[in-house]
C-alpha cells in the first residue's frame, strides 16, 4: 500500500501563533509540520535523517510591509552609494578641466608638470575599474525597473550579462540577439578602454621653441682705439689686456681655431675665407657659413665679439663690425746691415725715423719686430674738428667725405733676426673690411654657444679699405710699443712667433731655429731653416692679422672687462671721447649716427627662439576622453533616478532570490522590502547545492538549487532533467 503524500507547507504558510510580532526564530520557517526525525518524503525524494540547519537568529519579519519602506540607516546607505557612483565621475572632469587650463602654458608659469603627469597615469588605472561599477550597477537598476514594468527575459538577460566589456560583447552572440539594445550597451562600454586609453594622449609637456624679439646689446669693434703711447691703456689697462691676450694665445687648439674665444664671446670670421667657402651669396649678398663640418673660416682676431642677453634657447642677431686682414705679398731673408762705423745692426728699416715706423729702435736682445710705412691720414684733415677731443684715432672718427678720396695702402713690415747674421722680413698690405655678420647663441642650463652662420659686407657707410687703423701713427706707435711685450719674447719661448708659425698649436712656443743651410723650391739658399719659409703668405698674414686685430680690439674703451663677461652698464658716458653704450634698441640709421658718435655698445633687436616646455591638451583624444567621462556619469545619474523609480527591491543578480525561489530551500517569505544583498547577509550560513533532488534511484535526475542536506551531488554522464 502506496504511503501517504504529505505536502509539503511553504515557510510562513500559516499565520504565526505570536501573530503580528516579529518573528525572531527561523526554527519554525525550517521544519513544516513540527515532526521531530520522522522520515519525509514526496514522490522519489527522501530526506536524509540529520539534523536540519537552522539559522541563529531570524533575519527578517514575516509580517506584509508596503514596498520601498526603508529604515532610515538603509535609506542613508542607498543615498551614500548613489552619491559615491556619481562622485566617482568628478576626478575625471577635474583633470580634464585642469589640462584645458594649463594648455598652452609655460611649465615655468605652471609648476605642476609631475602632478599632473602622476595623475593622469593614475587616472588611466582607475578610469576602467570606475566605470564598470558606475556603468554596471546602472544597468542593474535599469533592469530591475525594467523587471518591475515587465519585458522580455532577453532584454533582462542582455543587460544582466552587460555589466563588463566582454559580457556586453559576448551577451548577443550567446541570446542569438543582435538588436538596437545590444548596439548600445556594447557602444557604451566601448567607452571604458576608450577612455582609460585617451587619457594617456590627452596630455603631453614637449618642447617648443616659441619666437620672440629680444634685446641684444653688443661690443662695437667700429670705435676709437686708446693704445696710443703715454695714454690709460698704457699706464693702467695694458697688464689686464696682456693676460688675456697671454691666455688667448696658450688656448687649446679647439679653442683658438673655434668660433667662440676663451670667455665665449662669438668670433667674426675673415669675409675673405666664408667666400672661399664657394657657397653663393644671395640676392641679399649674404652667405651662408657651411656647417657640415669640412669648412673651418679663418677668424679675424683672437678675441670675439662680446654680446649680452641672449635668452634660453636659440638667438639670431645680425651685428656690425670691422676688422684688418693682411695680404703679405714678399718675403726675403738678407744679411743684417752694418752700421757707418762697422757694428752689426739688427735692422735699419724698423726705426722711429723709418722708413718702417717704430715708437722706439729695436732693441739688440730683440727677436722680432714690426714696423709701419703708409699716408698720415690726419693731414688730410687738418683744418677739420670733430666731437671727439682725443684721440680721435680711428676709421669712422674722420669725416664723411673722406669716402671719396683715394690714398695709398700702407704696409706693414714684419722682421726675425737669428744670431747676429741674417734678418727675414715679410711685407703685408692691411686693408680694412667691414662686415655685418648674423651670430647664432644657443643658451642652455649648461652653458652658451654662439657662432657666425651668415656674412655679408656692411651696408652701412664706412671709409675706403686703404683707411685702416694703422692709417693713425697714435696706434701705430702703440702696436710697436705695446704687442713686442704682450708676453715673454725670446728665443726658446716666444708665443707669439709660435703663433704665427701654427696658430692651432701650442708645440711652436718652444723655438730653435736650425743653423742648417736649407734652399728654395727654385734652388736658392737659405742660410738658416726659418720656419716662416715653411707655411704660404697667406697662412702668415692671416696669423698675423689675428695678432694685431687682438691688439687693436683690447686697445677700446674698458674691452679687457668687457670681453671677460663684465656687464656693458660698466662703460658709462665719457663726455670727451663720446664714450657710452646704448641699451635702447636701434634701427640701422640709428646705428649709423651711433657709430659715428663712437657709442661703445649697441642695442639691436634679435629674433630669439626659446626652448619652452608647453602644456601641449590633444583635443582629439580630450574629445573622446570627455564623452566616455560623460557616459559614465550619466550611467550614474541614470542608476540614481532608475533606482529611485523603482518600487521592487534590487532582485535580479542575486544567489538569495534563486534560493528564494526555489521550491528545495523552504526559505521564509516575508521580507518584501529587503534587496538582494540584504537577503543573502541574512541566510549567508545556509549550505547549499545545486544538486540532484531525486533519491537516486531512478535513471534519471533532476537538477535543482537546494540545500545540501537535499541534493545529492551529480554525476558525470549521467542523466538529468
Amino acid at each position: 500500500m502506496a504511503r501517504e503524500k504529505k505536502e509539503l507547507p511553504h515557510l510562513g504558510s500559516k499565520p504565526s501563533s505570536r501573530g503580528a510580532d516579529l518573528v525572531m526564530d527561523m526554527a519554525s520557517s525550517i521544519c513544516s509540520d513540527g515532526s521531530d526525525g520522522d522520515s519525509l518524503k514526496s514522490g522519489k525524494l527522501q530526506v536524509p535523517k540529520q539534523k536540519r540547519q537552522r539559522p541563529t537568529s531570524t533575519p527578517w519579519t514575516s509580517m506584509p510591509q508596503p514596498l520601498h519602506y526603508r529604515f532610515p540607516v538603509q535609506w542613508w546607505w542607498d543615498f551614500t552609494v548613489d552619491f559615491i557612483m556619481v562622485l566617482l565621475t568628478m576626478p575625471f572632469f577635474i583633470l580634464l578641466a585642469t589640462v584645458l587650463y594649463v594648455n598652452g602654458k609655460p611649465v615655468g608659469e605652471e609648476q605642476h608638470l609631475g602632478t599632473i603627469e602622476q595623475a593622469v597615469k593614475g587616472a588611466a588605472t582607475i578610469f576602467p575599474i570606475a566605470f564598470a561599477a558606475v556603468t554596471g550597477r546602472a544597468a542593474v537598476k535599469f533592469a530591475t525597473w525594467k523587471l518591475e514594468r515587465g519585458t522580455s527575459l532577453g532584454l533582462l538577460e542582455q543587460l544582466m550579462n552587460s555589466r563588463t566589456v566582454a559580457g556586453a560583447a559576448m551577451a548577443p552572440l550567446q541570446l542569438r540577439s543582435f538588436n538596437i539594445v545590444s548596439l548600445g550597451l556594447i557602444s557604451l562600454w566601448c567607452m571604458s578602454p576608450l577612455g582609460s586609453q585617451s587619457v594617456l594622449h590627452i596630455f603631453s609637456a614637449p618642447i617648443v621653441a616659441i619666437p620672440s624679439p629680444r634685446s641684444i646689446t653688443y661690443y662695437n669693434l667700429r670705435q676709437q682705439s686708446f693704445g696710443s703711447p703715454n695714454t690709460d691703456f698704457d699706464t693702467d689697462f695694458f697688464n689686464g689686456y696682456s693676460m688675456v691676450f697671454g691666455a688667448s694665445l696658450l688656448a687649446p687648439s679647439s679653442v683658438k681655431g673655434g668660433s667662440m674665444d676663451l670667455w665665449g664671446n662669438p668670433r667674426i670670421p675673415l669675409f675673405s675665407s666664408v667666400e672661399s667657402s664657394g657657397v653663393k651669396p644671395d640676392e641679399n649678398g649674404w652667405i651662408l657659413l657651411p656647417q657640415d663640418g669640412d669648412f673651418n673660416p679663418v677668424y679675424s682676431s683672437l678675441f670675439g665679439l662680446p654680446l649680452q642677453n641672449a635668452t634660453f634657447g636659440n638667438t639670431t642677431v645680425n651685428v656690425e663690425s670691422t676688422y684688418i686682414e693682411m695680404t703679405c705679398n714678399n718675403i726675403t731673408t738678407t744679411p743684417m746691415p752694418k752700421s757707418s762705423s762697422g757694428q752689426i745692426l739688427l735692422t735699419d728699416q724698423i726705426s722711429p725715423n723709418g722708413p718702417y715706423m717704430s715708437y722706439s729702435p729695436v732693441n739688440l736682445d730683440a727677436v722680432w719686430a714690426i714696423g709701419y710705412k703708409g699716408p698720415d691720414v690726419r693731414t688730410y684733415f687738418a683744418n677739420t674738428t670733430t666731437m671727439f677731443v682725443s684721440p680721435e684715432d680711428c676709421p669712422d672718427c674722420l669725416p664723411g667725405n673722406v669716402t671719396d678720396s683715394t690714398l695709398e695702402p700702407g704696409t706693414l713690415l714684419y722682421q726675425e733676426f737669428y744670431d747676429t747674421s741674417n734678418t727675414t722680413s715679410v711685407y703685408c698690405i692691411p686693408s680694412q673690411v667691414y662686415v655685418e655678420s648674423t651670430v647664432l647663441c644657443q643658451k642652455t642650463a649648461n652653458g652658451q654657444f654662439c657662432q657666425v652662420i651668415a656674412q655679408r659686407l656692411s651696408q652701412l657707410p664706412h671709409q675706403p679699405s686703404e683707411i685702416t687703423y694703422l692709417s693713425f701713427p697714435n696706434i701705430v706707435m702703440g702696436l710697436t710699443n705695446t704687442l713686442y711685450n704682450s708676453t715673454v719674447q725670446i728665443s726658446a719661448q716666444n708665443p707669439i712667433q709660435g703663433f704665427l708659425y701654427n696658430s692651432s698649436s701650442n708645440s711652436e712656443i718652444f723655438l730653435e731655429p736650425s743653423s742648417t743651410s736649407q734652399y728654395l723650391p727654385n734652388g736658392d739658399e737659405i742660410p738658416f731653416d726659418s720656419p716662416l719659409y715653411h707655411m704660404t703668405l697667406n697662412e702668415f698674414g692671416n696669423n698675423l692679422g689675428q695678432l694685431v686685430n687682438a691688439w687693436i680690439h683690447g686697445s677700446f674703451y674698458n674691452s679687457t672687462l668687457i670681453i671677460t663677461g663684465a656687464n656693458f652698464t660698466d662703460l658709462y658716458q665719457m663726455v670727451l671721447d663720446g664714450n657710452a653704450a646704448s641699451f635702447v634698441p636701434a634701427s640701422r640709421e640709428d646705428l649709423t649716427t651711433m657709430i659715428q658718435n663712437q657709442t661703445s655698445a649697441f642695442t639691436v633687436t634679435a629674433s630669439a627662439t626659446a626652448d619652452v616646455r608647453i602644456y601641449y591638451c590633444d583635443f582629439g583624444w580630450t574629445s573622446i576622453f570627455f564623452l566616455a567621462t560623460s557616459a559614465m556619469l550619466c550611467s550614474a545619474i541614470l542608476g540614481v533616478v532608475f533606482g529611485r523609480m523603482t518600487v521592487v527591491p534590487d532582485y535580479l543578480g542575486y544567489v538569495s532570490s534563486l534560493a528564494k525561489e526555489s521550491q528545495y530551500m523552504k526559505i521564509k517569505d516575508g521580507g518584501a522590502n529587503l534587496d538582494g544583498m540584504e537577503r543573502s547577509r541574512g541566510i549567508k550560513d545556509l549550505q547549499v547545492r545545486l544538486g540532484n533532488v531525486n533519491d537516486g534511484t531512478g535513471e534519471v535526475g533532476r537538477l535543482a538549487f537546494g540545500r545540501v542536506e537535499d541534493t545529492k551531488p551529480v554525476q558525470r554522464n549521467r542523466l538529468y532533467i
